[in-house]
């Protein structure tokens, strides 16, 4: 099977990793003439996290996380009412990452 995948962001790059791992040929074009070394942060949780944790991806992420001991909620008497540790990833950190684990070729 063959797939033509337009956008080299986190998603076109999962996708396209995922697929050409099942055997797929995969082309993958973006816009920009090449991958951004800078980006916003990504907080990994829910099927987020659990994507990349199948695609054997999780522990280096947690390598390059900005971890944040907690975020608490509290309600209006400041009594907490929820806390969670939070990991973040730079989104061009997270697609090196990404693109680095795929078998998929530049087309050239």
């Amino acid at each position: 099977m063959k797939a033509l995948i337009c956008g080299a962001g986190i998603a076109g790059l999962t996708l396209a990793t995922q697929l050409s791992r099942e055997g797929w040929h995969v082309t993958l074009i973006d816009a920009a003439p090449a991958a951004r070394d800078e980006g916003y942060m990504i907080t990994l949780f829910g099927s987020g996290f659990d994507a990349a944790s199948r695609m054997g991806l999780l522990a280096p992420l947690q390598e390059l996380a900005y971890d944040y001991p907690a975020i608490e909620w509290r309600n209006r008497t400041g009594d907490s009412t929820a806390r969670a540790a939070i990991h973040r990833v730079s989104s061009s950190a997270m697609s090196s990452m990404v693109a680095s684990s795929s078998p998929a070729r530049s087309p050239g």
